[in-house]
């Protein structure tokens, strides 16, 4: 990536007037004989004596490495000791060397640059954290309401099988309750029941019998009519109950 500076917090070319300044983030498009001196933390200029390299096809290779950029030279630009780029500025418009003065002033810049693109190297971590909590936020959340949604229908089950599980036992309790009357009625209609034919006989012998025999026999056709009233008024009484 290469990016001209003509302005900015501090402009390069207002502060050392040249041919051209370039932030060059990267090392893809730098000379490679450039890179290893760099990454050293090498300031390199065009006009470097030959005596501060190993050998004289060095000094020319870096000089024509400078010159393929545009640049008379270059200061690195590192983060966590890695080169990450450069700082590069052409030859001054003044036709002067570059200065002590303007190596320092390039080297602060490139420092500040290096906070610059570890900012917003952390911002785009930030970002990306940002993005992947969210993501999982929404996959957890889906979960939550799947989970909740399954507990729901649970619930809504549970409360079926209540209902179920209250109206079977309702209708056991209405059997038993039913068995319970149909046994007290049985008593006392089984007494009325068994008490017909007997009365009826006795009812029949008197229009044959005599005065004292008929007397006799009306007198236990009597018993037998109140053996039935108790029936009778004990049936009545249970179906009063159930009212």
């Amino acid at each position: 990536l290469s990016v001209r500076l003509s302005s900015g917090p501090i402009p390069v070319d207002e502060a050392i007037p040249n041919t051209g300044t370039q932030l060059l983030v990267g090392t893809a498009e730098l000379p490679a004989v450039l890179v290893p001196l760099l990454s050293a933390g090498r300031l390199l200029t065009a006009f470097d004596p030959v005596e501060g390299y190993a050998d004289v096809e060095t000094h020319d290779a870096v000089r024509a490495g400078l010159g393929a950029l545009g640049a008379e030279i270059a200061v690195p630009i590192e983060r966590g000791g890695d080169l990450v780029g450069i700082l590069a500025a052409g030859p001054k418009r003044s036709g002067l060397f570059y200065t002590a003065g303007d190596a320092e002033f390039l080297r602060a810049l490139a420092h500040q640059t290096a906070i610059a693109l570890q900012n917003a190297a952390t911002y785009e971590e930030l970002a990306l954290l940002n993005a992947s909590l969210e993501a999982r936020v929404r996959e957890r959340t889906a979960q939550l309401q799947a989970a909740n949604q399954g507990l729901a229908d649970a619930n809504v089950e549970l409360r079926n099988a209540q209902v179920q599980l209250v109206q079977s036992e309702k209708m056991a309790s209405l059997g038993r309750l039913v068995a319970g009357v149909a046994h007290e009625i049985n008593n006392p209609v089984s007494f009325i029941a068994t008490s017909v034919v007997p009365l009826r006989r006795r009812l029949e012998s008197v229009k044959s019998a005599s005065p004292e025999t008929a007397g006799k026999l009306l007198a236990e056709a009597g018993e037998i009519v109140d053996i039935m009233a108790r029936g009778a008024e004990r049936t009545a009484a249970i179906v009063r109950d159930l009212r």
